[in-house]
């Protein structure tokens, strides 16, 4: 039958996954991992096999989620953080951070969410009772998600030509003030998107309409 096990570690920021699979099923699972890898991750990525696998895993595992209708791309739901207001204060959203029936969160998974889900914020005062923080972000509409792509017509990373699996987003960060409207968004594909912005904390910004560049994080 095989199976799949995860453990959270101390700090709930990471989890191991292992488990095992009958030969065949292990086939299949290590085809369409590798396929994905090479069509979502760039060569000159620098990341390794096994790397590269787990992002692929993650963007299959996404693709189950989304609700896709064409080429727009959206969470099927919300997602509720809860912020221990005073630890996450401190700490400079280092930690405090924790999803709502999930795993505690630093500052890019929290960015990550908040760019890519329509997201509540809880926050709690130290005797656990709940703050005033409650809203949701302005969402990419389809219309406004089309329009853009169509503009874009790819990726607008400097160098890049793909065209898999693109996503919009927000030049200036929208919990930093930046606007859901067509001067604030860009097309990114997953790799850019996910990997460089989210994953490793590339700075974005633009040189033209349809053209950026990333910079290394400082």
């Amino acid at each position: 039958m095989g199976y799949l096990q995860f453990q959270p570690s101390g700090d709930e920021m990471t989890e191991s996954v292992w488990g095992e699979l009958p030969g065949m099923d292990s086939v299949i699972v290590k085809k369409a991992v590798d396929q994905r890898a090479d069509e979502l991750l760039v060569s000159s990525s620098g990341l390794g096999v096994a790397e590269r696998r787990a992002l692929a895993l993650v963007s299959i595992c996404q693709d189950s989620l989304y609700d896709e209708t064409g080429t727009d791309h959206g969470p099927a739901g919300g997602v509720t953080v809860i912020v221990e207001a005073k630890e996450a204060t401190i700490a400079r959203g280092e930690s405090g951070v924790s999803v709502l029936g999930g795993p505690r969160i630093g500052c890019q998974a929290l960015q990550a969410i908040v760019c890519d889900s329509p997201v509540e914020v809880l926050g709690l005062a130290e005797d656990g009772q709940p703050l005033n923080l409650g809203r949701k972000t302005r969402t990419v509409s389809p219309a406004l998600r089309r329009f853009v792509l169509a503009r874009d017509m790819g990726c607008t990373v400097d160098g890049c030509s793909s065209d898999y699996r693109l996503e919009v987003h927000h030049t200036i960060p929208w919990s930093e003030g930046g606007a859901t409207d067509a001067d604030d968004l860009v097309s990114l594909c997953w790799f850019h998107h996910h990997v460089s912005i989210h994953r490793l904390g590339f700075q974005i910004y633009r040189v033209a309409v349809s053209r950026v560049r990333l910079l290394r994080p400082s």
